[in-house]
């Protein structure tokens, strides 16, 4: 939660330099590797063509833009994270958080963490879509931890 917060800073800036249009979807492709937005180029091709819409840029140039323009969603950006660390510590039930990196734990949650309160797993190489950047990484560190937990029912 508080590093969210402290990350939203950067947040705007990051959504302003973002490419508003792309001549062709592989184009959007591309970019979304280049920028490390996505580092899957598997994932890439499924996952950018749905975030993106053919539009028409001026009267004699049609393109791909953004399905969301997130600058629209800068207000609520904050309210969207407070409280969340407590929500998440306070659930009774088995939890696992999956992080690409582990240093900049807020401090509820490193306590948590040390009270066994919930799994932590640490994904290498991927960055903030983790699930898109390796697939098969993710699924692994779900598989663990629904065996881990009995949450696993096994195929028949």
């Amino acid at each position: 939660e508080t590093s969210a917060l402290e990350s939203l800073q950067f947040m705007e800036t990051q959504v302003s330099i973002r490419p508003r249009h792309f001549a062709t979807i592989d184009h959007a492709i591309e970019w979304s590797i280049y920028s490390k937005y996505i580092r899957n180029i598997n994932s890439a091709k499924i996952s950018i063509p749905s975030q993106i819409r053919q539009e028409q840029f001026d009267a004699d140039n049609n393109g791909w833009g953004w399905r969301m323009d997130l600058k629209k969603s800068i207000e609520y950006w904050r309210e969207w994270f407070i409280g969340h660390n407590q929500a998440f510590i306070a659930i009774q039930l088995p939890k696992l958080l999956i992080l690409s990196s582990g240093n900049r734990l807020d401090k509820d949650i490193c306590g948590a963490v040390c009270q066994r309160k919930f799994r932590v797993d640490i994904m290498r190489d991927v960055g903030h879509i983790f699930h898109e950047d390796d697939p098969v990484q993710t699924a692994d560190c779900l598989r663990k931890f629904l065996r881990e937990t009995n949450l696993l029912v096994a195929q028949t």
